[in-house]
């Protein structure tokens, strides 16, 4: 929409022909401001942040909260060398029992394997107040998939040992398994 002026009338440009603009200089500003700010969120919208356009010179500190990043990030940050989530190089380390090996998210594991399948003796170093699960993919010689599972235990305090018993049900092809999730809930 256009507006224009001549010999002290306002005109208004529409869709298909001009219309003069009957008012007084307060109602024909009104409705110039409402032109002017109903075009501005059309601009804002044109112009919306790419794809990682922001780095850590545009994030304050503190601002970033663990359910605003991935999984598997969150992941990496808990998996740090000194075993603290916070990725403190000076929190004491873990103390994990030998033959077992950290997942890096409260839970450390020692494989068992049998036939059908692999068993997962369990270490919490941390509380898992409501549950643990661990994921298993089972693989042929050729390292395909041909059959997953996933179990449930219990709650788990720091020091308690849990076993989860991953089972594949027939698959004569089975040779090897990749463990794929171990979560402390």
């Amino acid at each position: 929409m256009g507006l224009f002026a001549v010999g002290g009338s306002i005109y208004a440009a529409g869709m298909s022909r001009w219309a003069k603009v009957q008012g007084n200089a307060n109602t024909i500003l009104a409705v110039l401001a409402l032109v002017i700010a109903c075009s501005g969120g059309a601009f804002a919208a044109g112009t919306a942040l790419g794809k990682n356009s922001v780095g850590s010179a545009q994030i304050k500190n503190g601002s970033i909260q663990m359910q605003d990043l991935s999984s598997a990030t969150v992941k990496r940050l808990r998996g740090s060398a000194s075993g603290d989530p916070t990725g403190n190089p000076s929190a004491p380390s873990i103390d994990i029992p030998a033959g077992y090996t950290d997942y890096g998210n409260g839970v450390a594991y020692k494989p068992e394997e049998y036939p059908n399948g692999v068993k997962l003796h369990l270490y919490s170093y941390k509380k898992c107040g409501s549950f643990v699960s661990a994921s298993v993919n089972f693989l042929d010689e050729s390292g395909a998939i041909v059959d997953h599972d996933t179990e449930y235990g219990g709650a788990m305090s720091p020091g308690d040992r849990q076993d989860l018993a991953l089972t594949t049900y027939g698959d004569a092809d089975m040779v090897g398994y990749k463990i794929t999730d171990i979560t402390c809930y």
